[in-house]
Parts: structure tokens; sequence; C-alpha cells
């Protein structure tokens, strides 16, 4: 019997050990097969991958082949698509009588922009094609509604899907003609206009308009957050109802959300006496110490006793309170709504597209060449460039291009190039004259004697302030930025603390501290809108040093610096 056990249990130990030898077999004739017969197999799998290379180039390319021209037969082309034979004769002498052939070829066209503006018919309808986090604001609201009177100005359709040329005096039979919104180009599709539409925009460094956008949701966001009770005010739209804010914003808030019950608790868990930080005032800019536990602020610390302790200031963009930079920048809403969306606002493939279809699967076949590290792939090589092709003729054929590294330069340039006097006599700049006249039309419907109140609305002089434009855009800056802006960034520092009472301060200097793997992330992801920076900046500069542009009696002092 115990001989038998002992059989039995050699049996049992016999089957694990096959499987085994099984296992050890089947892995060494894969090796072989591998090393020793690859070609077959390899070959086949390059062929199959370079066969799916060259489907997704052709794929992505038929998408920007079908892809309409938004500007044909709306926009008013000064650039090289208005080229006859007398301009292809000046670019031709141009090139031959310089060392620098390229550079000859640019002055000319910009010299020929400057004339096609000067002698084509004034544009029927100004249309300002405002990208998000470049000044924007400053060029719309502020120089914009203080050149045109109020009965040229279309009401404010920042909200989506709002109407493009909606005018306080429809009813009375004037259209308006001067607007300003986030749509991308697909939007002239709305307008009647033909070939009278001036369009231009304004341009910035895409790593400072990504920073600028994370710093901007958040204020938002915490500004929101913090509210007891929202007012609703139905003459303003609200940030989180505009384009991309609309998506972006409600993400901050939530992560805002997420972080809350934590920081109340650390905050009811202080005791030590004895820990300070630094705060800031946003008012004058100076900075003091603070202690939470005794609620005592002080200029400087001294005769505190040795024991006392100084915090470092929070990293603003990473710390517990809210999502970090790096995190903000590798989201989904981000790479559709932020990376690259300078060119595709300009193309008209935003995500607020009038060709939806082709526009998303442009911008994902954009994200899919990112996504592999890097854009010298053949296709996205190929797709790079039909894109770029594409921005640059439109570049070209703006009405205008501003930078925002030079703000007063751009406005100045911009007025000079369109004829606008920025000594005259200028309008009030805000958007309720513009409700009041489009509530005045509404009262005089059905009633007897009002051609005398028509006649008025009706008139350049309604409107008019005893100030020139030049006066009324620097007041309009100052409002926006030394006070708006300063109430609000006091409200966002007070508001969003850590438990010691660290602030997250948004600086140039704390700019400078950002990792370099999140900025190398940002420009990599950028790097079509690095493409047009590029342009749009060699455009500029060429109009206001080559060209010469004489705007010596036209210039703002918009020295104000943005972040």
């Amino acid at each position: 019997q115990g001989g038998s056990l002992e059989e039995e249990r050699r049996e049992k130990m016999s089957v694990p050990v096959l499987l085994v030898t099984l296992v050890v077999l089947v892995c060494v004739v894969n090796v072989y097969l591998h090393q020793y017969l690859p070609n077959n197999n390899n070959k086949h799998s390059e062929e199959h991958l370079e066969e799916h290379l060259e489907e997704e180039e052709e794929r992505c390319l038929a998408l920007v082949r079908d892809l309409p021209d938004f500007s044909r037969g709306k926009m008013v082309h000064i650039g090289s698509s208005m080229r006859n034979q007398k301009d292809d004769d000046e670019l031709q002498e141009a090139s031959s009588s310089s060392s620098s052939s390229s550079s000859s070829s640019s002055e000319a066209k910009c010299m020929k922009r400057v004339r096609n503006r000067k002698e084509h018919t004034p544009p029927s309808f100004y249309y300002f094609l405002h990208v998000p986090r470049c000044a924007g604001r400053t060029l719309n609201f502020c120089l914009l509604k203080s050149v045109f009177p109020p009965k040229d100005r279309c009401l404010t359709s920042y909200k989506e899907n709002s109407q493009l040329d909606k005018g306080a005096l429809d009813k009375l039979g004037h259209a308006c003609r001067v607007q300003g919104t986030h749509d991308d180009l697909s939007v002239l599709t709305q307008l009647p206009h033909k070939n009278t539409v001036a369009v231009f925009t304004q341009i910035r460094n895409p790593v400072d308009r990504v920073l600028s956008a994370y710093e901007f949701s958040l204020q938002v966001a915490t500004r929101y957050h913090f509210a007891t009770k929202r007012k609703k005010n139905t003459n303003r739209t609200a940030t989180d109802e505009v384009w991309p804010w609309l998506d972006l914003v409600p993400i901050m808030m939530e992560s805002l959300a997420r972080r809350e019950e934590a920081r109340k608790s650390l905050s009811s868990s202080l005791s030590k006496p004895n820990i300070w930080v630094r705060q800031h005032n946003a008012s004058n800019k100076s900075f003091v110490y603070y202690n939470r536990v005794m609620n005592e602020t002080r200029e400087d610390l001294e005769g505190l006793d040795d024991g006392h302790l100084v915090l470092g200031d929070l990293d603003p963009y990473d710390n517990s309170l809210v999502m970090s930079l790096a995190d903000f920048v590798k989201l989904p809403e981000v790479h559709d709504l932020l990376h690259n969306n300078q060119l595709y606002q300009l193309l008209g493939i935003t995500n607020i597209s009038k060709e939806p279809g082709l526009a998303k699967g442009i911008r994902r076949c954009c994200a899919g060449a990112a996504a592999k590290g890097t854009y010298e792939g053949t296709a996205a090589t190929s797709l790079h460039r039909a894109l770029l092709k594409r921005a640059e003729r439109l570049v070209d054929d703006l009405w205008h291009v501003s930078v925002f590294d030079d703000l007063e330069g751009s406005h100045s340039s911009l007025c000079a190039a369109s004829g606008w006097d920025l000594d005259q006599l200028s309008y009030k700049n805000g958007e309720k004259i513009v409700r009041t006249m489009r509530d005045e039309v509404d009262e005089m419907e059905g009633k007897e004697g009002s051609r005398l109140d028509q006649e008025k609305l009706l008139s350049v002089e309604y409107g008019r302030q005893n100030v020139s434009v030049r006066e009324a855009f620097e007041k309009c800056v100052r409002q926006n930025r030394e006070k708006k802006d300063v109430k609000n960034k006091v409200k966002f520092l007070r508001q969003l603390q850590d438990p010691y009472g660290r602030q997250i301060l948004f600086s140039r200097e704390n700019r400078a501290k950002i990792s370099k793997d999140v900025l190398e992330y940002i420009r990599h992801h950028n790097q079509l809108d690095f493409e047009l920076y590029e342009m749009a900046k060699s455009r500029y500069n060429l109009e206001e040093q080559q060209c010469k542009l004489n705007r010596d009696d036209a210039t703002i002092d918009a020295k104000e610096k943005y972040i």
C-alpha cells in the first residue's frame, strides 16, 4: 500500500512538470520563429503599417480639401488672391532688384495690400474675429465702439448661436455694420454681404494664451463658486455662457468643489499660533504678513519670538486647492477648445463651426498627429502643410492682423489702415445705448409722428460725446484694467486661500517658474498656432516697418500691460 501511494504521488507531481515543460517548449519555438524566420512576418507588418499611414494621410487630406473656403464671396481680399498681371510684374521686379528675393517679395506683397486697401470700395461690414485671451475686449469694446456710432453697431452676440448681424435699427431698415464675436470664420456664411466684409483679428503667443486661459477659467470659476446667489442680468452675457468658457469654467468649478471639504477640514484643525504667511494686496501691489490662528496682520515680523515660522508662497500652478496647470492642459476639452484653436478659428474648424462634421474630423487628425509625439510623420507633415497653406492665404488677405506683443502699435495701425481718425469726437462705447435704441424703436411701432424720433436715432450725432476717440479709448482701458480687473483680483485673492491664508497669485514672476515639461507639452500641442503666430508677426512687422504706415497722428497711449 505504501508503494502504491508513492506511485500516485509521483503521478500527481508529473502533471505540473509536464505543463511547465510544454510552456517552455512553446516559448522556445516562438523565439526561434521570430529570431530565425522574421522576414515574412515583419515585412507583412511593415507593409500593413505603411498602408494604414497612407490611408490615414489621404483621409485627413480629403477632409481639408472638402472644407469650404468660408471667406470666398464674403471677405474683402486685399492680399495675393487679388493678384493680377501688374502685381506679378511688381513682385518679379522686386525679387530681381534685391539680394534677398523672399524679403523683396514680401515687401511687394505688403505694398500691394496697402494699395488694395486704399483703392477698394469701403467695406459694408467690419468683422472682428475675436480670439479668446488675446486682449480682444480692449479692441472690441474700447476702440471699435468709440469709433462707430451706435446706429452702426450690432447687438452683442457672444452667446453661442446668436445672430451675427442683428442691429438695434433693423426695423427702420438700417443694418448694423460692425461686430466682434468669438465665432470662427465659418460664421461669415450667415452674412448677406458679398465681397465687402473686412475681417481682422489679433493673435498671441500660444503658450501665453494657454496660461492666460487657465488663470481666467480659475478666476471666473472661483467667483461663481463662492457667490451666495448669482444675480441674473438679462442685459449682460455671463462669462459661462460664452464659448469656450461655457465648457471650461464648469470643469474648474467642479475641481474647486471636490477640494472644498478637505480645505475646510484642515482649516478647522489649525492650532499653532506661530505660523505666518505672506499675503498680496492687489490694490497697491504690496505684501503683508498674516497669521490666521491669531487673525493678525503685520507689515513686518520684527519683534516676534524666534520660534515663528514663515511658510513659502503657494505655487499658483500646482497646489492642493485647484486643478494643476499640468492636469488642465491635458484635458480632452482643452485639446478641443484651446490647443491650436487660434488657427482653428481662422480656418473655421472649431467645435462651433458651421461645418461640424468636417471640422471635427480635421481636429481629430491634428490631435492624432500630435499624440504620436512628432509632427514629422508623412501624414502629419502633409496635413500640417495643407492647413498652414490655407492659413497663410487667409493671413495675407485679412483686412488687418494685430499682435498681442504690440497692442499700442496694433491698434494704431488698424485705425490708420481703416481710415479711422483717433482725434475725431467719439461715441458712447457702452452696450446700454444700443439696447436703449432698440427699445425706443420697439416703442415707436404703431405710433404716429415718430419720424423725428427715427431721424434722431439714425443721425450720426446720436450718442456723440465731447471727447476724442483717443481719450475715450484711454478711459475705457483704465476702467477695465485699473478698476474692474483689480476689483476681480482682490476678490479672487480674498476668496481662494489655503488653510493658512496663502493665496494663489498669478504673475509674470510665477509664470517663469512653471515646469519646463508642462511648457514643452503646451508648445508641442500648439505647433500649428506657433506657425500662425509667426505668420501674423511677419505680416504685422512688414506693414509697420517696411510699408511705413503713416500713423504719426494716430497713436494710442495704451501702455497697459496684460498678463
